[in-house]
């Protein structure tokens, strides 16, 4: 199981928890963007994609993400959330919670292309006030978490669900668009209860 979890400058007894549920699996470095169904990281770099300053990127490459691979997927909530890639070719999901360095905390999570495409990836993030639970989709699976009652679609790639409301059932997500398969994807609302 591959997680991380950086608090940075944390004020008060804010509690910070990330989960993750697939593996990452070592290797070289990409030359290009993962194989996994995540069209957006092939595309060029924007200015909006970068990690926010507060953010320490800097122990984020530590852990093999690969910084310039972030991709903005959306906000909502007070947490922002980015695609990215790591050195080893995984896809990521990274998510910050809070929008200062005093409150905020920064989850990431990685799969294998091959991992990512038969599961998404799902990280929670959550401090003592609030709690975010992002869902990393592969591409195809946009309108069925739109169908979802327990999703909220942020973008193309990215639904939101109830960190706390106690269901720890996958959420089905039927295959569209070019997508040949279910989806299950993991529900780690119990984890922020």
């Amino acid at each position: 199981m591959r997680k991380k979890l950086i608090a940075a400058a944390l004020v008060g007894s804010a509690v910070a928890v990330a989960v993750s549920v697939f593996a990452g699996t070592a290797g070289a470095a990409p030359t290009s963007p993962p194989a996994g169904r995540l069209a957006l990281l092939a595309q060029p770099e924007r200015a909006q994609d970068a990690l926010p300053d507060f953010v320490p990127a800097a122990q984020l490459a530590d852990d093999g993400l690969v910084i310039n691979s972030t991709r903005l997927l959306g906000q909502a909530k007070g947490a922002r959330h980015w695609a990215a890639r790591d050195t080893a070719g995984n896809v990521c999901l990274v998510t910050t919670l809070g929008s200062t360095p005093a409150e905020q905390v920064t989850g990431m999570t990685c799969a294998s292309p091959k991992d990512f495409d038969a599961k998404g990836l799902t990280l929670q993030v959550a401090r003592l006030t609030d709690a975010t639970e992002a869902h990393l989709l592969p591409d195809g699976y946009t309108a069925a978490a739109q169908a979802s009652p327990q999703l909220t679609v942020i973008s193309p790639n990215l639904a939101i669900s109830d960190a706390t409301d106690g269901s720890t059932a996958p959420i089905p997500l039927a295959p569209g668009n070019g997508a040949t398969s279910e989806l299950k994807i993991p529900n780690l609302s119990a984890a922020g209860s």
